[in-house]
């Protein structure tokens, strides 16, 4: 179960020659640990020593402790920040820019907050086994980016500042393709970063619009999202927050309330774009 528009989570295989290691097991019937092992072999993994974990989200981790059952005790490698896995497994402490040796290939470790903030990508480097096609330099994205629309950032784990923060610095590594953990990989991996650096800012810049005058939270997500389902609503009200928090920092809107609810108004003499609000075309 996973947040829509999306039904389902990528688990990730990684292999060089024999070797490989999972990323984000995120199934939820345990029974799938035995079709993803033996898919896994079906595709030469017979070296299965590692999983990998891009964040704690329930949808990335809720397979892991069957996984591990089956697995026996191999390494669960995850950021420091991360929170209680399923199974209570010994976790590796995977910091930024670690790096990792599976065969010929290598793993980078890249601390990219906003969604979460656990949240890892990994820098896929090419494998140079003989037996292994020597393909580009890529990158595991898992939730900072979707296949479609926008990854979801939200109070209290989101935070849209970190976000773009991390985007860029993807954006800047140029990778030759992107695995995202929903919907289907990019064709255009720079531009897919860009445009969701860009949604991110635009969403921004409709918050400080819909400050016309003073609203409440519930009136703002009105304004800005339209209608919805009200089970999706929590979620946009965390996702407003999130907005919000951003703009407070950048004292572009003032909190005229005692709690979340609000009211908020724009900072008085700031426009409804700020001076940075543009996207350059070279700049994500």
């Amino acid at each position: 179960a996973t947040l829509p528009p999306f039904t389902t989570t990528w688990t990730t295989l990684v292999r060089s020659g024999t070797r490989a290691v999972l990323v984000d097991p995120g199934f939820a019937d345990p029974a799938d640990a035995d079709r993803l092992l033996a898919r896994a072999r079906g595709h030469g993994a017979h070296d299965l020593d590692r999983i990998l974990i891009t964040h704690t989200h329930r949808d990335h981790v809720a397979g892991l402790e069957a996984l591990l059952q089956r697995l026996g005790p191999v390494q669960v490698l995850a950021h420091p920040a991360a929170s209680k896995l399923p199974g209570s497994p010994s976790v590796v402490p995977l910091t930024d820019g670690r790096r990792l040796v599976l065969g010929g290939a290598v793993i980078t470790a890249l601390h990219t907050p906003g969604h979460a903030p656990d949240h890892l990508a990994f820098a896929v480097a090419p494998a140079a086994s003989p037996s292994d096609p020597v393909g580009p330099a890529g990158l595991l994205a898992g939730d900072l980016l979707t296949g479609e629309g926008a990854p979801w950032i939200g109070l209290p784990d989101g935070d849209v500042d970190a976000y773009l923060t991390s985007v860029e610095r993807v954006w800047t590594l140029a990778p030759a393709w992107l695995g995202t953990s929903h919907g289907a990989a990019p064709d255009d991996p720079g531009a897919a970063l860009a445009a969701a650096a860009r949604h991110r800012r635009t969403r921004r810049e409709a918050v400080v619009a819909a400050l016309d005058r003073p609203r409440r939270l519930d009136e703002l997500v009105d304004v800005v999202y339209g209608a919805a389902p009200d089970a999706f609503r929590p979620y946009l009200r965390a996702a407003m927050l999130a907005q919000l928090a951003s703009l407070l920092r950048a004292r572009r809107v003032v909190h005229a309330g005692t709690d979340e609810e609000g009211p908020f108004a724009r900072t008085p003499g700031v426009s409804e774009v700020a001076p940075d609000g543009t996207t350059r075309a070279s700049d994500p």
